[in-house]
């Protein structure tokens, strides 16, 4: 995925746009799914929609990659790291008492 495409579908997860990111990921599938885009949009260090939407606390946009796509709660970035780890790290409350 493009650089700005993938941009853009960070910056929804992040900012708990729940509505754009659907949208963002039904245009951006290449036909292997939503779950496989979602999961296949990373920073350049493996950082994935699923670690920004955990570090900012979007519960809604986490429930929603992970109840309804089916995507891993543990998923590691390049340095191994998961979701969980990275939201403790930035001291976010919300996510780790979810």
């Amino acid at each position: 995925m493009e650089s700005s495409r993938r941009a853009a579908v960070i910056s929804a997860a992040t900012n708990g746009e729940l509505k754009r990111l659907k949208k963002l990921l039904a245009k951006y599938d290449d036909g292997r799914g939503l779950a496989n885009t979602a999961m296949n949009v990373k920073d350049d260090n493996g950082v994935g929609v699923i670690h920004f939407a955990a570090v900012e606390g979007k519960l809604n946009v986490l429930k929603y990659l992970i109840e309804e796509l089916g995507l891993d709660v543990n998923m590691k970035d390049k340095k191994g790291d998961s979701p969980l780890l990275h939201a403790t790290m930035d001291g976010n409350i919300n996510t780790v008492d979810c």
